[in-house]
């Protein structure tokens, strides 16, 4: 069968819709690709792939590089790669001419060879002692929190911790990421942080945030990080910010009951910041960070840093969360 609609491949550079890219994203795992077999329906010989662009995605630097041309003319192909190909994203793309596929595509099986090397996060792959979760880099968090089911959430230009970007919460409720199918879950992509007592480069232990509430109605704050939701995840909350007991595997709570208080016990008002800090090991359980889920009573903005594998690094700038509870504007 026809993968694409006729009307689609009808429109393909029309200016109704652009080119044709056939991507196979991983979602959070590096892989060192070293061949492609594709495997087409020998009755359509219109259909075949006979000169496809393989590009590969590089997490460093945001962008789309050109590897091999892989050529061919027969149903059934494989094409080795020398060298190989590390990386999570992968696509096949036109190599110029007319608008393509011009037979649509009828691919049986598409194979790709390789292996499995881990997380995909560009802190992890450059074995950084402190992994980034947000500064600056909105596209990081965009497809993820920004959907219908969060409308409180959302990013703001100015008053960051650090940079010029803040995530924040316009009111009270819970922010999580959009659900990604059944495989994945409420889960970001990129994000698969080994959780280790003993952190190797690439690996963690430390978990940092800074906030602040955006204003007087705010009385609570919570940041929530671990496997997808609903399982039992890592908690930082101040203030009456409460998840549910069987949702908690552990939580940091700072001092301050019924407000948003810092560490020292006072009120944190839209010009003032706290920073938040808890250790995610687990002595009797192995597990990974791919989801956070931001909540409050009330508005609040922050900036969150998780992944630090040296304590010492916890009084540095670190990175921003996305998985919070708030009662109140609140500011990341």
């Amino acid at each position: 069968m026809p993968w694409l609609p006729w009307l689609v491949v009808n429109l393909l550079d029309s200016g109704w819709h652009g080119k044709f890219l056939l991507t196979v994203d991983t979602f959070r795992t590096q892989v060192e690709l070293t061949g492609v077999t594709f495997a087409e329906d020998p009755a359509h010989p219109e259909s075949w792939l006979r000169d496809v662009r393989l590009q590969w995605w590089e997490a460093e630097d945001e962008v789309w590089h050109d590897g091999p041309m892989l050529l061919s003319d027969e149903a059934l192909h494989s094409h080795r790669l020398q060298p190989p190909l590390r990386a999570a994203r992968f696509r096949l793309a036109t190599t110029g001419g007319g608008s393509w596929p011009a037979g649509n595509i009828r691919l049986g099986e598409l194979v790709l060879h390789g292996r499995a090397l881990g997380g995909s996060h560009r802190d992890v792959l450059a074995r950084r002692g402190r992994a980034v979760l947000f500064d600056e880099r909105v596209e990081d968090l965009r497809a993820s929190f920004q959907h219908g089911h969060n409308p409180a959430f959302g990013f703001q230009r100015g008053g960051a911790f650090s940079g010029g970007t803040r995530l924040r919460l316009s009111g009270p409720g819970q922010v999580h990421p959009a659900y990604m199918g059944s495989t994945f879950g409420h889960s970001v992509p990129d994000w698969d942080f080994a959780i280790t007592e003993h952190p190797e480069p690439g690996q963690y232990r430390y978990f940092q945030f800074a906030w602040k509430a955006a204003g007087p109605g705010t009385t609570g704050m919570s940041v929530r990080i671990g496997v997808a939701w609903p399982t039992r995840s890592v908690v930082v909350s101040v203030g009456d910010a409460a998840w549910l007991p069987d949702s908690v595997l552990v939580e940091h709570r700072v001092p301050g009951a019924g407000r948003l208080d810092d560490r020292a016990g006072r009120p944190v008002g839209p010009h003032r910041r706290a920073a938040a800090a808890g250790d995610q090991f687990q002595p009797a359980q192995q597990w990974r960070g791919r989801a956070v889920r931001p909540a409050g009573a009330g508005p609040y903005a922050g900036r969150p840093a998780v992944g630090v594998s040296d304590p010492e690094l916890l009084t540095r700038r670190g990175p921003r969360v996305g998985s919070a509870r708030c009662a109140g504007p609140t500011i990341l």
